[in-house]
């Protein structure tokens, strides 16, 4: 071979090598924002609900959006007699939600969340999990 031929033949190795990083090493480790990881979490929820309830099946357990804590306490809550949701603050599914901008103070957010109930709001908290964001608690008494 000459050295042309090797030149081009390193050339594509070294492309190849920086496509792999770009589309399949970085996009795993890219970092979610709070308020999107709020909106996956509720997208999949809601969307469970319509068919299923999630607490009743306990299917938050799969969650990857919430933390330990969060699903100990979601265990401890579905344990008893259920009166209504409390990821949800209501006793029916809302067709969808949106967020605000989050609120980030170092390691912890707080993200305001809206459903498609008229006047109906609560806030998400999360906190860092390594480099992940995890949801800690819903607090329906949001304003």
């Amino acid at each position: 071979m000459n050295r042309k031929t090797q030149a081009g033949i390193l050339m594509i190795l070294i492309v190849a090598a920086v496509a792999t990083l770009f589309l399949v090493i970085l996009p795993t480790t890219a970092q979610q924002f709070p308020d999107q990881v709020v909106q996956d979490f509720y997208a999949w929820y809601i969307g469970y609900a319509e068919t299923a309830n999630p607490l009743v099946d306990k299917a938050y357990r799969s969650s990857e959006a919430l933390s330990q804590d969060f699903i100990a306490r979601m265990d401890e809550f579905t344990s008893r007699p259920m009166m209504f949701d409390p990821i949800l603050c209501a006793q029916d599914v809302p067709a969808s939600i949106s967020t605000a901008k989050p609120a980030v103070a170092r390691s912890t957010a707080t993200v305001h969340v809206e459903t498609s109930f008229a006047g109906h709001a609560f806030d998400v908290e999360l906190a860092k999990d390594g480099d992940t964001w995890k949801i800690t608690d819903v607090v329906c008494s949001a304003p």
